[in-house]
């Protein structure tokens, strides 16, 4: 009996770029294979500035991207997706507001972050209104769960015509499903001129 070898062809591999948390970031994997993420830590005792960037990039064919952050400022840098935790380079990332002593050193050359929690997020989005409503169903009159304000950033699992499904991780990494109106929200990374 003769053995059939055949050449191994590579896929894509677009399957190791996982939307989720990754410790104090938030990833979506975008169907356009943008990768858009949000790193955030709340003020520390008596502080009044809060560390928090965006960035945004394409994703290659290797899960990698140049990337554009922006808080305060806008900077440039290199993402990266490996076996279950991210790599995030940010020259002077800790020159974004608030960042000094949040962001290690690392960051400057390449710092990685693991997987805490796989979701199915196909974008981060931004309230863009001053306080937006979150809904039990997708339509006005269900039950309010809470509201967010303008800034808040979630993680969207699904867009229809005028509502969407989307995800809330509060500060102590507590998450809420809820709809929300589209108006109330921006996609990144046009949120960045939407909050100017």
């Amino acid at each position: 009996m003769a053995l059939l070898l055949l050449p191994l062809i590579p896929l894509q591999s677009w399957a190791a770029a996982q939307s989720g948390i990754y410790e104090a970031l938030m990833i979506a994997v975008t169907p356009q294979h943008e990768v858009k993420g949000f790193y955030h830590q709340p003020p520390e005792d008596n502080a009044n500035q809060r560390c928090a960037f965006w960035f945004y990039g394409r994703l290659d064919t290797k899960n990698a991207a140049p990337i554009t952050s922006w808080s305060m400022q806008t900077l440039t840098g290199d993402f990266r997706f490996q076996h279950k935790q991210i790599e995030l380079t940010l020259p002077h990332g800790q020159q974004h507001t608030g960042c000094m002593n949040h962001l290690r050193p690392e960051i400057e050359t390449g710092e990685s972050w693991s997987l805490t929690r796989q979701t199915n997020w196909i974008d981060l989005v931004t309230i863009r209104t001053d306080k937006a409503h979150l809904y039990r169903k997708s339509n006005s009159q269900a039950q309010h769960r809470g509201y967010v304000i303008k800034g808040d950033t979630l993680g969207l699992i699904q867009r229809g015509a005028e509502w969407s499904q989307v995800e809330y991780v509060s500060d102590a990494g507590n998450t809420l499903l809820a709809w929300i109106k589209n108006s109330d929200y921006v996609s990144l990374p046009a949120q960045a001129a939407a909050l100017q």
